[in-house]
């Protein structure tokens, strides 16, 4: 005895596996036939794909040079900063929040109190901060 297949979404009857077979086979002939999309196709069952991966975003080394070019060209650093590159990376837990404090070295500048910049960041890579002394 064949059971019949019930659709679990409407408890659609839909006939027996042989019927159900027979009708996907014929619509994936008649769409390969007309050029339309088939069943057997994987872009259909899964569209986006396999790549679950997150949209990649910048080193936060990147981010902290960034936000210092910004500074510059909003003339609250001196432009020599924006030529030097990142000396080091840490990452610091303030309260319940983690956050990255990027370091730069000017030695462009002669003050010495003003030759090391701290960038602090969100973890997410959100500008916080920039400040001379170390968080």
């Amino acid at each position: 005895m064949k059971t019949p297949i019930l659709l679990k979404a409407n408890w659609t009857k839909l006939g027996t596996k042989g019927q159900l077979w027979g009708r996907l086979r014929s619509i994936r002939f008649q769409s390969q036939k007309w050029g339309k999309p088939t069943f057997g196709r994987t872009n259909i069952a899964h569209p986006e794909g396999h790549d679950y991966e997150r949209p990649q975003r910048k080193p936060v080394r990147e981010l902290a040079k960034d936000a210092i070019v910004k500074l510059v060209t909003q003339s609250k650093l001196p432009s020599s900063w924006a030529k030097v590159d990142a000396s080091g990376a840490n990452i610091v837990t303030v309260g319940s929040e983690v956050r990255w404090v990027v370091t730069f070295e000017n030695p462009a500048v002669k003050k010495t109190s003003e030759r090391k910049l701290y960038v602090t960041m969100t973890s997410s890579g959100e500008f916080v901060s920039a400040s001379f002394k170390a968080a």
